[in-house]
């Protein structure tokens, strides 16, 4: 198994409690993946815990956790693993738009890494359903930036309850 982000850790579990033996690799130092940058926005310290909890119970069934492992060919066929799973992790999708390319334009993990952007003024272009963006949003307009977000459906997160969006949008 290879993989130590949300995906991959509930993959590790599930295996493990169905009688496998599992090993998870992660060529990181820590295991969560980008779930990791996520609860450092201050509103989403949640999916730290959660990367917790999943530990525990890698712990507690005995998977074998391998940090700082890097999934190759020769690594994965030298291991002689009955099954592989690979969990790959996500990408930022960047729109094609013009300016695009412009060195004021960042990701959400780029800011989240860097710290807040230069600027009074930030346009974030949603291009998910889910709360990242708006936690992103809220984040940008606590540290007193004006935030106007650029989105693609009906309405903000839609895949979101509106008790959850209340959160947000409140």
């Amino acid at each position: 198994m290879v993989g130590g982000g949300p995906a991959g850790l509930q993959l590790a579990v599930t295996a493990r409690e169905r009688g496998h033996d599992v090993e998870l690799w992660e060529k990181s130092d820590v295991l969560g993946g980008q779930i990791n940058l996520s609860a450092k926005l201050p509103t989403q310290g949640v999916f730290a815990d959660y990367v917790r909890h999943q530990t525990a119970r890698l712990a507690e069934l005995g998977v074998l956790v391998k940090l700082k492992q890097a999934a190759t060919a020769d690594t994965v066929i030298a291991a002689r693993p009955d099954v592989v799973a690979i969990a790959t992790g996500a990408a930022a999708r960047r729109p094609r738009i013009p300016g695009i390319d412009d060195t004021r334009v960042q990701d959400m993990w780029q800011v989240i890494e860097n710290g807040p952007v230069e600027g009074e003024n930030v346009a974030i272009i949603v291009q998910e359903d889910h709360a990242a963006p708006l936690a992103m949003a809220d984040h940008l307009a606590a540290l007193g930036r004006h935030v106007t977000l650029f989105i693609q459906t009906n309405a903000p997160a839609p895949a979101l309850s509106r008790y959850s969006i209340g959160t947000f949008m409140g």
